[in-house]
């Protein structure tokens, strides 16, 4: 129902021009994926070999019918949790923290219970904590009341159990270590030096104009998401050319600030195992040979809720930047995605304003990803 309207409002902006079938790929991916899911609006920004071309379909506001552009933002969801590894990062580059201290010794008012728990496993989602804590827990009070009641079902390193809970420590960690709030450890960490726009944790009331409209899994508008009590896992907004940016320092690219560069890469930095899957600091790491492209290529193929089995632990973590490193993001109204194979210079970010069931946006990025780049 809805093809024709993404082909009409497909816009494309590029800082190159391809002699290759970059434009192809994504328009056919990203409308396939659109039809199939009825999703309003989306925005893909490709680099290949360095140079980044920037992609824009259907509407921010299905509504009002405003289409997306490179100024509409939208919900990045688990995405934060990347730029929360890399101030942590920054404080570890910094000497201010270190990976495998307990989280204790950075919140003080944890109970001992904590203290098995280090600031690697946090990153990593190895810590044994829950996704979440239970939902009548609104204020820190409560949440303190909660944690010193709480008790660990799972050893540390044992299990991957995906953890809002987890980053959202570490985010007050950084809080502490720092005795600055979140919004400004983002806006004068990364998104000053990277030169993005200083939205964080909240859109500021001029930008709120572009900010995209999210539509949940039933195709319903739904009001903007905020995490509470642990934003750090998942309030951040950007803007689709910002995000540009930071994929960019993703990859590694020149011009990176060093401030970025070498903690971005701490975070791709593989440190535990779990089957065919390694763990950076919130990133996943993926073999790309021929062995695993396929199943790459399947929605299902990416950790998410269930609980997994730890494989191993790196006694010395090293960074591969032939890997495929990549994250995808959720909120009530949104679906995301971010990759990169640092040693190609490329990379892709996939945002779409609305919410689907499982995995599939991963997918049709990597899809794109691999069909520019000719890796099948």
């Amino acid at each position: 129902m809805l093809k024709r309207l993404f082909l009409l409002l497909l816009l494309v902006v590029s800082s190159t021009v391809y002699a290759d079938n970059t434009e192809k790929v994504v328009n056919d991916v990203m409308n396939a994926y659109m039809e199939k899911n009825d999703v309003p609006g989306a925005a893909v920004i490709v680099y290949k070999d360095g140079k980044p071309s920037a992609y824009y379909f259907g509407y921010a506001d299905r509504e009002t019918k405003k289409p997306v552009t490179k100024d509409t933002i939208f919900e990045l969801g688990s995405i934060t949790k990347l730029m929360t590894t890399l101030l942590m990062a920054q404080e570890v580059d910094f000497a201010k923290i270190k990976l495998d201290e307990s989280v204790n010794k950075y919140i003080p008012t944890l109970p001992a219970t904590f203290s098995n728990i280090t600031m690697r496993s946090l990153a990593t989602h190895t810590s044994g904590l829950p996704f979440k804590p239970p939902a009548d827990i609104k204020t820190r009070a409560e949440w303190e009341k909660y944690a010193a009641e709480w008790k660990p079902d799972h050893k540390v390193d044992a299990d991957y159990i995906y953890s809002n809970l987890g980053i959202g420590l570490i985010g007050q960690a950084l809080e502490t270590v720092t005795h600055q709030n979140f919004n400004q450890l983002y806006r004068t960490k990364i998104l000053a030096p990277l030169g993005m726009q200083p939205i964080a944790l909240t859109v500021p009331q001029k930008l709120d104009v572009f900010y995209a409209k999210g539509y949940n899994v039933d195709g319903n508008a739904v009001p903007p998401e905020t995490l509470g009590l642990f934003p750090a896992a998942g309030d951040m907004k950007a803007s689709v050319e910002d995000m540009g940016k930071f994929l960019a320092a993703s990859i590694g690219l020149p011009g990176t600030p060093e401030s970025i560069f070498y903690p971005i890469r701490m975070t791709q930095t593989a440190y535990v195992a779990v089957g065919e899957t390694d763990l950076g600091l919130a990133w996943q790491i993926h073999e790309i040979d021929s062995k695993h492209i396929k199943s790459l290529l399947k929605a299902s193929n990416e950790l998410g809720l269930d609980i997994e089995k730890v494989s191993g632990v790196y006694a010395e973590p090293k960074f591969d930047g032939n890997q495929l490193i990549d994250k995808s993001g959720t909120t009530s109204g949104f679906k995301t995605y971010i990759a990169v194979i640092p040693s190609k210079k490329t990379g892709v970010v996939v945002l779409t304003n609305r919410r689907t069931n499982g995995n599939q946006v991963v997918a049709a990025g990597r899809e794109i990803l691999f069909k520019v780049n000719g890796i099948s």
